[in-house]
């Protein structure tokens, strides 16, 4: 901090989103630098720990920048933070689309696109570049392998069993469907046909 200072620093951030940097307030307080706030916020989704306060003469763009340059700023600090009202509008295609940006989040883990701070001479600081990261890859291919081979071991045992007690299921209903011949109308059958008195 002691460094910065010799460099002329001019504003510390004291809060950025719920923490409260309290070692920089008083090295900031002491030194006579001027104090501000983030929210870190990158999407109206989430709550509001800190602003900064700032009492120019006028509300003009020139009494604002002579205010800063005073370092006539305050701020006010919420531990809680206040509910953010802004909230995205949700329409049917996010409902129907989410299983894809989902599968697009899980996919995006498994690699960075790098890139460098963006110099003056409107270009980046050393050339982006994508870092794939190939040991959880090889970790993802390990695990899908394994619940392949689980599933069709599963698999393979469950038809067993099943045609295990088809059969078994199959010869007690055939052995229980067995019809015994009726030996009286098996009898009066044969008498008619071999009775010559009748014919």
């Amino acid at each position: 901090m002691e460094q910065l200072f010799s460099w002329g620093l001019d504003y510390v951030e004291v809060v950025n989103q719920g923490t409260f940097d309290y070692q920089s307030y008083r090295y900031a307080i002491e030194n006579g630098m001027g104090v501000i706030t983030g929210t870190d916020m990158h999407r109206p989704d989430g709550g509001v720990n800190g602003w900064t306060t700032l009492i120019p003469s006028n509300f003009s763009e020139e009494a604002i920048f002579e205010a800063l340059k005073s370092k006539q700023t305050s701020f006010l600090y919420n531990a809680i933070a206040s509910p953010y009202s802004a909230s995205p509008q949700t329409t049917v295609s996010n409902y129907v689309l989410d299983p894809l940006f989902r599968l697009g989040g899980a996919i995006s883990g498994y690699y960075a696109y790098e890139t460098s701070a963006w110099s003056f001479n409107d270009q980046w600081c050393y050339p982006p570049h994508m870092v794939i990261f190939w040991d959880q890859i090889g970790i993802a291919i390990g695990w899908f392998a394994f619940s392949f081979a689980f599933f069709e071991i599963l698999r393979q045992v469950f038809t067993y069993l099943f045609e295990k007690y088809r059969k078994k299921n199959h010869k007690d209903h055939f052995d229980s469907s067995i019809v015994y011949p009726d030996h009286e109308n098996e009898k009066h059958s044969l008498l008619h046909v071999v009775d010559p008195m009748k014919d």
